[in-house]
């Protein structure tokens, strides 16, 4: 059982890194409070400085995911879930303002400008230019 799920969290996270892309800026177009953290997880592994660049709460992601794997951190996270989520949710909130205040438009907080609503946008003003 332990071994399929370990080959389970490995699929999912080569699904992520090189499939998934995140849906806030595939619409939007701006980068979410979370972006950053996959790739900062990945680089962890081989350079930590590099890792933190991508996203400076990534070893709180990984203690969390440790933690749901660890039987006893386990029971421990479901007695303190609500406090521990309500400090991740104030640390992603404050770390992202601060990084779109200080590195955005910059990697790894770029700008994408094929998002959804751009195009969309972009589809109104070329139909509204035909009739005027």
């Amino acid at each position: 059982m332990p071994a399929a799920v370990f080959a389970a969290g490995i699929a999912a996270v080569v699904f992520i890194v090189f499939f998934f892309k995140c849906p806030i800026k595939a619409a939007t177009g701006f980068p979410c409070p979370g972006c950053g953290m996959t790739r900062a997880c990945v680089t962890a592994f081989y350079d930590i400085k590099g890792a933190f660049f991508m996203h400076p709460l990534f070893p709180v992601a990984m203690a969390a995911g440790a933690a749901f794997v660890i039987p006893r951190s386990r029971e421990y996270m479901k007695c303190h879930a609500e406090r521990f989520t309500n400090v991740c949710v104030f640390l992603l909130i404050a770390v992202y303002i601060w990084r779109m205040l200080t590195v955005y438009p910059d990697a790894p907080m770029e700008y994408n400008e094929n998002n959804f609503i751009g195009y969309v946008i972009g589809c109104v003003k070329a139909i509204s230019e035909r009739f005027v």
